[in-house]
């Protein structure tokens, strides 16, 4: 067993009667706070932050303390404010995974299009002829110069 020194066991009842009279005191003001509904820095914060100081709780500096100035209000409203702006970025993100998945299904329906005419494009071309494989070509070909004809003309301005 652990020997405990004399010292040691008057510094812990030391502290329990300072931490317990802070208790005192800070139930004291908070009754009078329930009991008048209401708050009064004269009565209530000045004597709690003596209390709290008297039982070696040292509250933060000055400006430290500062930085949390608002009122529970206006912090919720800040909260809400973050709350509504993380909605709007999940949504955008909804906005955009649901439009990539929309163009990639209609992507995959052009590339299955795409692979049926080229299918069907091979089958006419296996079964030409060498005379019909022939006259596609020149039709191509003629198409090809019609268009080219039709583009010069309307580039002459004709």
């Amino acid at each position: 067993m652990m020997q405990v020194s004399d010292d040691y066991i008057h510094k812990l009842e030391a502290d329990c009667k300072r931490l317990r009279l802070c208790c005192e005191k800070l139930n004291a003001i908070r009754n009078s706070i329930v009991g008048r509904q209401g708050f009064n820095f004269s009565e209530h914060a000045y004597p709690m932050v003596a209390a709290l100081n008297e039982a070696g709780l040292a509250g933060q500096p000055y400006p430290e303390a500062k930085e949390n100035l608002g009122t529970l209000i206006e912090q919720r409203d800040k909260a809400e404010a973050k709350v509504r702006e993380l909605r709007e970025q999940v949504e955008v993100e909804r906005h955009c995974r649901l439009a990539n998945e929309q163009e990639m299904v209609r992507a995959g329906g052009i590339i299955g299009e795409l692979r049926e005419h080229l299918r069907a494009l091979a089958r006419c071309l296996t079964s030409l002829d060498r005379v019909g494989y022939a006259a596609l070509v020149s039709s191509v070909l003629r198409t090809h110069r019609l268009q080219l004809a039709t583009v010069r003309t309307w580039a002459k301005g004709e």
